[in-house]
């Protein structure tokens, strides 16, 4: 009688070790639909595709002693799939047989599918590329197990539920269906117009939110949010107390690395030290801070602007104080995307104290929701102080109008006057000078522009979101003098029409005016040609 081959040995356990607690605590959850929000280099995205397989590995056993799933792997783009999130799994799971030590193989006809087949183990990683909300239609007819939306801070609402309405359909309830379904993601830190931060409440409800864009933003259950700390710290005096060492010493912004980040063990010790040549304040704070911050495509159009948080910030580290003493002033930029700035001038300084956003709105909408918030916002405000300045755009009838904006605000009790010098954008006295004029300027020791920390909008468009186009060229890159027109252009236009009417296009010009008082001033002059003769009058100097 032939014996029985002697049985295998028992396969070594898959060794991962997350290095933080947040890591850890992203790996090991089971939430309907987890994210991972970190800088770069903090081990996300292998955390996450290890979570991926814990998944696979605990499915229930079928009839015939398999473990069942499928998952999708988004990424924005195909080219970013084959040279980033692929070759991330890929080092994981090596491609290969079992007996080999690979754990299956990669199918390159689209759509991108590695099948893995390791143990008791059969899944399969179906890699999707969803951009545009258009592209949802990849999705139908999928039946996944869970879905992964790796860099998710360029992937919308939209894409990412009709995503997760794809899981828990595989393996079927008559199969024995699955232990877990849902999805996970992982992101560096977003814009803070992005979806993910309003939804968690890391962002307030921006102001032009329809009731209906406020019910999808609602935190559904089983959601959550997990936060790493950020790679590098703005430098101190309390941290050079310490002993710890800027990484760019002399900067204006001298920037160390956080002891308490996650996965240093798994890097090298410059890796943090060589990130932060080449690259502006906008993707520092948004990779290696990990705090929300302006995309930047093009150019700043602004900056000189310091964002909270850095040395000589323009933005308050607390509300501003809206005085009713003093003249009001609103600045205007019309059209269907409409915005409101209103500040104040105080001792020559600019206190910036709120700003108002629409979409898809005209000024026959927009007038009286700027009316309401002027009375809601400013209590006891003289309805003579308020000066409204707006772009000459608004005084111009369209084919199909009879009333401008301006004829509109008007009715609703605000007259707008044109901004003075406001058809001019740059050189002396144009908007971006006057603009740039006040970033720099600085009253008894103190920034002249200080920014409410409510103004979301203004904070991000003046830190980088307002910008100059950049066009690629056989030459190289060409900076435009044409703005970028996104949600941040109009607030940061009106900004400039409110600073225009505060007079600050003469200090540009003639300095910062002071009010002089009248003085007696003898003069020879001749009244009704009756001769010389001395008169004593008063004018002003």
């Amino acid at each position: 009688m032939a014996r029985k081959p002697p049985p295998a040995p028992p396969k070594e356990p898959i060794v991962f070790e997350p290095d933080g607690q947040i890591l850890s605590a992203f790996l090991l959850s089971d939430g309907d639909f987890d994210i991972i929000q970190g800088p770069i280099g903090s081990g996300k995205t292998d955390c996450a595709i290890m979570r991926l397989f814990r998944h696979a590995s605990s499915q229930p056993v079928q009839r015939d002693k398999i473990r069942r799933s499928r998952f999708a792997i988004v990424r924005s783009t195909f080219p970013e799939l084959k040279t980033t999130t692929i070759p991330s799994f890929c080092n994981l799971f090596p491609e290969g047989r079992e007996e080999d030590g690979g754990f299956g193989e990669m199918s390159w006809s689209p759509p991108f599918t590695y099948h893995m087949r390791y143990g008791d183990i059969e899944a399969d990683f179906i890699f999707l590329a969803l951009d545009k909300e258009e592209d949802a239609k990849k999705l139908r007819s999928l039946q996944l197990t869970g879905i992964y939306f790796n860099e998710m801070q360029y992937i919308t609402l939209h894409l990412v539920t009709e995503g997760l309405s794809r899981c828990g359909r595989y393996p079927s309830v008559k199969q024995g269906g699955c232990k877990w379904a849902g999805g996970i993601a992982d992101m560096n830190a977003p814009e803070s117009l992005h979806w993910a931060p309003i939804m968690f409440g890391k962002a307030p409800v921006p102001d032009h939110f329809t009731p209906d864009d406020v019910q999808k933003h609602k935190r559904p259950p089983g959601w959550n949010l997990f936060v790493q700390p950020p790679a590098l710290l703005v430098m101190d005096d309390e941290m050079r107390a310490y002993g710890m060492e800027a990484l760019n010493p002399g900067d204006e912004v001298e920037y160390c690395v956080n002891p308490g980040a996650e996965n240093l063990r798994w890097l090298r010790p410059d890796y943090y030290a060589k990130k932060i040549y080449g690259v502006g304040r906008q993707w520092i704070d948004a990779n290696c801070r990990n705090i929300a911050a302006s995309i930047m495509k093009g150019k700043a159009v602004h900056p000189l602007f310091r964002s909270a948080n850095e040395r000589n910030s323009h933005v308050a580290a607390s509300p501003l104080k809206f005085n009713p003493e003093l003249d009001l002033y609103c600045g205007l930029d019309f059209g269907l995307t409409p915005a409101a700035v209103f500040g104040q001038t105080v001792r020559g300084r600019i206190f910036v104290l709120a700003e108002l956003y629409a979409e898809d709105v005209g000024a026959v909408t927009f007038a009286p929701f700027v009316k309401a918030e002027i009375l809601k916002r400013f209590p006891g405000l003289d309805p003579s102080r308020v000066k409204f300045f707006g772009d000459p755009g608004g005084n111009i009838r369209g084919q199909a109008e009879e009333k401008t904006a301006f004829d509109i605000f008007r009715q609703n009790g605000m007259p707008v006057m044109v901004a003075p010098g406001a058809n001019r954008f740059s050189g002396r006295g144009g908007r971006k000078e006057v603009i740039d004029n006040v970033l720099t300027r600085q009253v008894d020791g103190y920034q002249a522009f200080l920014l409410d920390p409510s103004c979301r909008m203004l904070e991000q468009g003046l830190g980088g979101g307002y910008q100059f186009k950049v066009t690629n060229t056989s030459a190289g890159k060409f900076t435009s003098g044409d703005i970028v027109k996104n949600q941040y252009s109009h607030p940061c236009e009106a900004l400039g029409y409110m600073a225009l009417g505060m007079g600050e296009g003469g200090n540009l010009l003639f300095g910062v005016q002071r009010e002089r008082k009248p003085v007696e001033t003898k003069v020879r002059a001749r009244v009704f040609d009756r001769g010389p003769r001395t008169s004593v009058f008063r004018r002003r100097a």
